[in-house]
This record gives C-alpha cells, sequence and structure tokens, in this order.
C-alpha cells in the first residue's frame, strides 16, 4: 500500500502454482453489480474467472449492519471488522501520515472552511 505513490489496482496473491490477479479489485464487479474478472496466471497460461454479484457493493455492510443489530450487536462478527481493528488500522494511517508529513487542512488548529 502506498500513500503518495501512484500504483495500479490490482490485488495479487501470489502460490507456489501460480498467480491471482484481480484488477480494480475494490469495485471488480463495479459499484452496482456485474461481473469481476479473477485471472489465475500460470507460467505462460493466464485463465480467466468470471464472478457475477448483481448487488450494489455497499449492500453487504448495510446487511452486516441490520444483522448485528437485530441481534443486540454494535459490531460486525468476524470476519467483519471490529471497532478495535478500526481505531487500529486509523492508528497506521495516522502514523503514515504523520511519517510523510501529510496533514489536511481540517486537522488544523485553525478554522477549516467548510
Amino acid at each position: 500500500m502506498s500513500m503518495l505513490a501512484q500504483q495500479d489496482k490490482t490485488l495479487r496473491v501470489y502460490g507456489s502454482t501460480g498467480t491471482l490477479s484481480v484488477k480494480d479489485f475494490w469495485f471488480a464487479s463495479r459499484k452496482t453489480g456485474g461481473v469481476g474478472t479473477i485471472d489465475l496466471i500460470q507460467g505462460d497460461k493466464t485463465s480467466q474467472i468470471e464472478v457475477r454479484e448483481d448487488r450494489w457493493l455497499y449492500t453487504f455492510e448495510i446487511d452486516d449492519v441490520a444483522r448485528s443489530l437485530a441481534a443486540g450487536r454494535l459490531e460486525f462478527e468476524a470476519p467483519g471488522m471490529s471497532w478495535g481493528a478500526s481505531l487500529g488500522n486509523m492508528g497506521v494511517f495516522d502514523a503514515w501520515r504523520e511519517g510523510a508529513g501529510l496533514t489536511y487542512a481540517v486537522e488544523s488548529n485553525e478554522r477549516a472552511d467548510f
């Protein structure tokens, strides 16, 4: 992951017999649903696996929130992200940004215009 460098948005999983590659993995099936493609690369041979998902991307999170609340929980069960994991990620991002000297106007002590 990089905060300042422009990189392609491809997820790659390297294994002992090949590589899985998913371009634009956050939106592999588009935001509103569709077909995503996983490239399976084995040596000089590439095959494609199509995965159809007709639901809107964020409906997964919406459904998880509804299930959690209906069960009396205020955070997701695994494999969903807990509050602690979310706060931990924010702390890592804050540390990276601090190390890179990256700050946003809204974070300053001066009034930010909205």
